[in-house]
């Protein structure tokens, strides 16, 4: 085997574990349809709170309020946030009066939903829904595990929350 051989080997396994370590999640934001919203990946802290400090993925919503991100495993749990993007472009459907709403930029509006990776099969989530429910399911999560503590077990907490919310 050649030298180049050997680098060859080398730079195609390495590509071969960056890939088993990226994810896609990708789903829809509604509350109505979110157009153009900000979406953002971060890892959910030992407290339950999203880590907003550790950015792991960002981008927008289309005209239909789907969203696809890739991200580096983090082997834990992980916060999906759908908000206002700064440009100031987003706009929320009211089907009430049937037209688009403007979202300001300065909006404290905010979707979460908690993506456990242990549930993410084949480096792929599709149809992740970020939804005031899945909000509410977040909120119960984030109040469990402050309730366990350091050693609280997120992946069996959000089990657990899921079976309290529905």
């Amino acid at each position: 085997q050649s030298k180049e051989d050997t680098q060859s080997i080398l730079v195609n396994i390495g590509l071969i574990l960056d890939r088993s370590n990226r994810l896609n999640v990708s789903g829809t934001a509604v509350k109505g349809i979110l157009k153009n919203a900000s979406v953002v990946v971060n890892p959910l802290n030992k407290q339950g709170a999203c880590d907003t400090s550790r950015v792991l993925a960002t981008g927008n919503t289309n005209d239909e309020g789907d969203y696809s991100l890739i991200y580096y495993r983090t082997g834990s749990v992980v916060c999906l946030t759908v908000s206002s993007d700064s440009s100031g472009q987003t706009k929320l459907f009211d089907e009430k009066n049937s037209s688009d709403i403007a979202v300001p930029a300065s909006s404290t509006f905010k979707l979460i939903t908690i993506l456990p990776e242990s549930k993410i099969i084949n480096n792929s989530r599709k149809n992740a829904m970020v939804s005031p429910f899945s909000k509410l399911l977040a909120r119960r999560l984030q109040y469990l595990i402050k309730q366990g503590g350091d050693s609280a077990d997120s992946n069996a907490l959000f089990k657990k929350a899921s079976k309290e919310i529905v």
